[in-house]
C-alpha cells in the first residue's frame, strides 16, 4: 500500500506551524512499514492541479487529507480531481472537520471513509487491512464509511493513553525550512511540538472531538528527547508548545521544567494557559527552564459572558495572572473574543477595560464563531443562525466574515476589534 497524505495551505497571516497531526500519522505507518509521503500544499504554496499532480504521480493507494473547517472546500476540491484521475484511489478525509462532521462529508461522492478523533491508530487499521486485501472496513473503530451504497459509522476510536508510544512526527517528509520561524524577542529560529492531549475543562465555544475531555501527557524525557532532535536536525533554539491546555498537571510541568533545564537548553513558549491553573511559584519554575512567552485565554472582560461561555475563570484571576507574568518578565499575550449572542456595547466595554488594566504584551482578538461540533455551533442550527447554504470559508480563523450575534453585523464587530487594538501593546 502506498499512501499520500495531504496538508492544506494555512489562511494567510497565521504562523507557520507543521502540520504534526498528518505527521505522526505518516510515522506511525512508516514504523510499520508503508510507504508515505506527504504533499504540503502550504509550504509549497501549490494550486489544486499541482497538488493532483503532485499526488498521481506517487501513484496512492489511498490519499488522506486532513483539514479544519476553513480548509474543507479546498480539500473536497482535491478529492473531487483525485477520483477523476482514477477512481480506485481511496480518499481518507480526517482532522478536526471530517470528525465534527462525518455524515456529512461521506455523503460526498468522491470521500469513501471519514476518521473520527485521533488518527494514528485508525489509519494505520485501515491501511494494514486493507494491504491484507479485507475490504470489510467494519471492525475499524473510529470510521465513517460506505459499503454497498449505504453509510456505516464503527464504534468509536480508541483514546491513544500513552502517548510515548507514538513514534516522534514524520517531519523529514515536510520542507521543515518553511516551519521553522523567528520567535521571541531575540528572534531564534522556532518550532512547534505538541506535548499533551486533550482538556478537562467545558468552554462552549472550543472544539475537542480530536483529543477529547481526558487530559494525558507525553513523559517529559519524550518530550526533551524531541527537543534535542529538533536542536540536532534543524538548528532549533525555540520550542512553541501547541497543547490544549498545557497547565492540567503541575507535577508533569514541573518535572517537565527540570529536564528542559538539565537537557535541553532551549528558550520555549506554550499557548493554552488558563488562568486559573498558574501560580508565582510554577511561572518562575517556567521562567528558570526558559519560558519566555505564554498565551493565555482571557475571551471577555464582563464575568457575564465569561459565565456564558463556561469558561470557569474570574476577571481577578485574570488580572492576578497577567500580573505574575509582568513581575516575571514573561511575554503575555492575551487572546479575546468578541461578537457573544448576548454581547452588547457595555460588554465590550468592559473587555476593553480589562485590556488596559492588564496591559497585555500582545493579543489577538476572534469573533466568537460556531465551529461545528462545538456546543455554540449546534445552538447556533436549532436557533436558525447557520443557512443552509453556509460557506465553511467564512469560518476563517483570522479572517472570520460571519457572527453569530444579536446585536452587531460583522462589520460593525471588526470595527469595534480595530478599536480594542488600539489598547494593546505592539
Amino acid at each position: 500500500m502506498k499512501v499520500v497524505l495531504v496538508n492544506p495551505p494555512y489562511l494567510r497571516g497565521t504562523t507557520r506551524h507543521a502540520p504534526l497531526g498528518i505527521c505522526y500519522i505518516a510515522s506511525v505507518l512508516e514504523q510499520s512499514g508503508f510507504e508515505v509521503s506527504i504533499v504540503d500544499m502550504e509550504s509549497s504554496d501549490l494550486s489544486i492541479q499541482s497538488t493532483v499532480d503532485k499526488i498521481t504521480m506517487r501513484q496512492p493507494d489511498i490519499v488522506g487529507l486532513s483539514c479544519m473547517t476553513p480548509q474543507y472546500p479546498t480539500m473536497l476540491k482535491v478529492a473531487e480531481k483525485v477520483k477523476e484521475h482514477k477512481k480506485s484511489i481511496l480518499t481518507v478525509f480526517g482532522g478536526p472537520h471530517a470528525s465534527a462532521l462525518p455524515h456529512v462529508i461521506i455523503s460526498n461522492e468522491y470521500v469513501d471513509v471519514c476518521v473520527r478523533g485521533e488518527g494514528e491508530h485508525v489509519m494505520l487499521n485501515l491501511v494494514r487491512s486493507l494491504d491484507e486485501g479485507r475490504t470489510d472496513l467494519g471492525h475499524i473503530p473510529g470510521i465513517v464509511f460506505k459499503t454497498q451504497g449505504l453509510l456505516k459509522e464503527t464504534t468509536p476510536p480508541e483514546r491513544i493513553f500513552n502517548c510515548d508510544m507514538v513514534p516522534l512526527p514524520a517531519r523529514h517528509l515536510l520542507n521543515m525550512n518553511h516551519y521553522i520561524f523567528p520567535f521571541f524577542d531575540v528572534k531564534i529560529p522556532t518550532t512547534n511540538i505538541v506535548a499533551s492531549r486533550g482538556c478537562p475543562y467545558g468552554c462552549r465555544f472550543c472544539y475537542k472531538a480530536i483529543f477529547g475531555n481526558v487530559w494525558r501527557g507525553r513523559s517529559p524525557l519524550n518530550i526533551v528527547d524531541e527537543v534535542r532532535y529538533l536542536q540536532r536536525e534543524y538548528d532549533v533554539e525555540g520550542i512553541y508548545f501547541m497543547d490544549d491546555n498545557f497547565c492540567v498537571n503541575k507535577m508533569w510541568i514541573k518535572t517537565l521544567c527540570k529536564k528542559l533545564r538539565e537537557s535541553a537548553k532551549v528558550l520555549w513558549a506554550s499557548g493554552g494557559i488558563r488562568v486559573d491553573l498558574v501560580s508565582q511559584e510554577l511561572l518562575e519554575e517556567m521562567k528558570e527552564s526558559g519560558c519566555r512567552w505564554i498565551g493565555i485565554g482571557v475571551e471577555s472582560g464582563d464575568p457575564q459572558i465569561l459565565q456564558e461561555i463556561r469558561k470557569g475563570v474570574t476577571v481577578d484571576a485574570i488580572i492576578k495572572a497577567f500580573k505574575m507574568c509582568h513581575s516575571l518578565g514573561i511575554f503575555a499575550f492575551g487572546f479575546f473574543m468578541i461578537g457573544h449572542p448576548q454581547e452588547t456595547l457595555e460588554s465590550i466595554a468592559k473587555t476593553t477595560q480589562l485590556i488596559k488594566v492588564i496591559n497585555p504584551d500582545g493579543a489577538y482578538i476572534s469573533i466568537y464563531t460556531p465551529y461545528p461540533g462545538t456546543e455554540i455551533y449546534y445552538e447556533a442550527l436549532r436557533k436558525g443562525w447557520l443557512s443552509d447554504d453556509f460557506s465553511w470559508e467564512r469560518l476563517a480563523y483570522t479572517h472570520s466574515n460571519f457572527t453569530i450575534s444579536q446585536n452587531f453585523t460583522i462589520s460593525e464587530l471588526k470595527s469595534l476589534r480595530d478599536e480594542m487594538y488600539l489598547h494593546v501593546r505592539r
